[in-house]
């Protein structure tokens, strides 16, 4: 196993990486209405040259009902698989949050499709057994093992119950374990954390590190649906998120970016990497030109930079987790409004909410308040949230946050489109169209 790491990083606008070992792309899935190309030549020049490359299918096909759950439903297209092989991808990441929109029958036909097209997958089986086993590629005669994983949002693989892989899963973490001792070389693919931020929640993070630990020397993570940091844990590689590849997301301007990861498996066990930047223009995703790869490249090196800090500097995730509580996570924990007259005075909306709820009843938003819930309470990432977000509110838990830590942290935000971003006036107005249309 490699015991250093060592780190490289270029901008490839004209300098294209065509041999890498293994190839890592992010959070892709096809609509059905993309007429154009949807991969630049160079990109697909550079995926091609890999000897094994994997991008994460963040959707299954469209086959039969959706599963009840907050939130969005996603599919992709037919002849998605096709489509991912033709790039030059040998294999997709089934693991994430996704994947069992659909139910598992949608899933068994989304890996049967996969199979079909020549294409390996990853992270999902009929089992936890089969979910937690790692594909095994060899190239160069080094043996890989890759894993992939995601945190609990739906249903997730059990002993004897069908899903993709859990990330908490003590299998899992034994399984990496084994093959680092059986394998040259052992990569986790990891779908989780917070979407729209720049920076893991320290709980993910403190996951992300027991891979490393446990035997990983590389963890790559995604489904923030924007890039993130990375950093070394005992000379293992931790890359927090690669952003989006193909992904119709509506965050901040780095939600349109994404990084591809190189690696290339060196003869005495370490790592060599580097990143080509993406950006999704058009319908089309090409490389950064040389002025948006430096915007993007400094906004990674400031990422990263936080990131090393969190266990040091936990005002970081606070200024987040507080943003988001109040703006995404409280009214599915609560009802708003007091219940006393002055409430109508001081918070004349949210009593309006409250009231309005109360006389017509309103069971469907009800119980997608307890869905939302639900899956919060799955999640380590939204139960941190929602403890870190109360806890600052109530003031049993110490504040850490400064205006040096908030000034750099909405900084990013800015980039990454995530927090707080609804404006006072956005939000009212939203809470007035609420109680109107139980009442007409």
């Amino acid at each position: 196993m490699g015991e250093k790491v060592k780190t490289r990083m270029r901008n490839y606008k004209n300098d294209i990486d065509t041999n890498s070992d293994i190839i890592v792309a992010g959070d892709t899935t096809f609509k059905t209405n993309q007429t154009k190309e949807i991969i630049s030549k160079n990109i697909k020049k550079t995926i091609q040259g890999g000897g094994f490359s994997i991008v994460n299918l963040e959707a299954p096909l469209q086959i039969g009902s959706s599963v009840p759950k907050p939130g969005p439903v996603i599919s992709t297209r037919d002849g998605t698989a096709e489509i991912i092989s033709s790039i030059g991808f040998n294999g997709v990441n089934l693991a994430n949050n996704h994947s069992m929109d659909y139910g598992y029958e949608a899933l068994q036909e989304t890996v049967s499709e996969c199979h079909s097209a020549g294409l390996e997958t990853v992270g999902v089986g009929d089992n936890e057994e089969a979910a937690t086993t790692p594909l095994v590629v060899e190239i160069d005669g080094k043996s890989i093992a890759l894993f992939g994983g995601t945190q609990r949002e739906l249903e997730v693989a059990q002993p004897e119950h069908p899903g993709p892989a859990w990330i908490q899963s003590r299998r899992l973490l034994a399984r990496i374990t084994e093959a680092a001792s059986a394998h040259d070389f052992v990569f986790v693919i990891a779908h989780g954390g917070i979407e729209y931020v720049p920076i893991p929640p320290p709980c993910w993070q403190q996951r992300l590190h027991s891979f490393a630990e446990a035997g990983a020397d590389v963890v790559v993570g995604h489904h923030p649906h924007v890039t993130q940091g990375w950093e070394q844990s005992d000379g293992k590689l931790i890359i927090y998120s690669l952003g989006n590849f193909v992904f119709d997301s509506s965050g901040g301007p780095g939600s349109e970016c994404g990084a591809i990861a190189h690696f290339d498996l060196c003869a005495d066990g370490t790592v060599d990497w580097n990143l080509t930047l993406t950006r999704q223009l058009d319908d089309q995703v090409i490389i950064d030109t040389e002025e948006k790869a430096e915007e993007h490249t400094n906004y990674l090196a400031k990422s990263g930079d936080l990131i090393k800090h969190l266990p040091q500097q936990p005002g970081y995730w606070q200024i987040i987790a507080d943003q988001l509580y109040r703006e995404k996570y409280s009214s599915s924990i609560m009802d708003f409004g007091t219940g006393r007259i002055c409430g109508l005075i001081e918070n004349p909306v949210t009593e309006l909410d409250r009231i309005t709820r109360g006389v017509v009843g309103d069971r469907e938003r009800r119980v997608e308040q307890e869905r939302q819930l639900a899956v919060y309470m799955q999640g380590e990432p939204h139960k941190e949230i929602i403890r870190i977000g109360s806890g600052l509110n109530s003031g049993t838990i110490p504040d850490y946050r400064d205006r040096v830590n908030t000034t750099e942290v909405e900084e990013l935000l800015a980039w990454t489109g995530g927090g707080d971003n609804e404006s006072r006036i956005d939000r009212t107005s939203r809470y007035i169209r609420i109680a109107l249309n139980r009442l007409l």
